[in-house]
């Protein structure tokens, strides 16, 4: 879960903008203010009798895309790199000796 975050729109268009009416200390800020986003991961595992544990598993299952941001979370990435970045399918084998 990543709760919303805002940002100005000095440096990028009016057009993207969705509170270009914003006033703050009495002055005209412009803001660009994207809502809270939530990836869900899953996992499902075996523990297997020879003392292993064999799991598959997705990242992202739902392959949700966070919003483009143009200056927070100061980045000079339009795409913010903690989102997670398309869906992730994987199995892992763990061996305990």
């Amino acid at each position: 879960y990543y709760s919303g975050m805002k940002e100005g729109c000095g440096l990028t268009s009016y057009a993207w903008c969705n509170k270009p009416d914003h006033i703050s200390n009495g002055e005209s800020d412009p803001l660009h203010v994207a809502g809270s986003n939530t990836f869900h991961d899953l996992q499902v595992n075996w523990k297997a009798p020879w003392d292993a544990t064999i799991a598959i598993g997705a990242n992202n299952v739902f392959n949700h895309r966070g919003p483009l941001m143009y200056s927070a979370p100061n980045s000079s990435f339009a795409y913010y790199g903690g989102f997670d970045i398309g869906r992730f399918i994987y199995m892992k084998y763990t061996q305990r000796f």
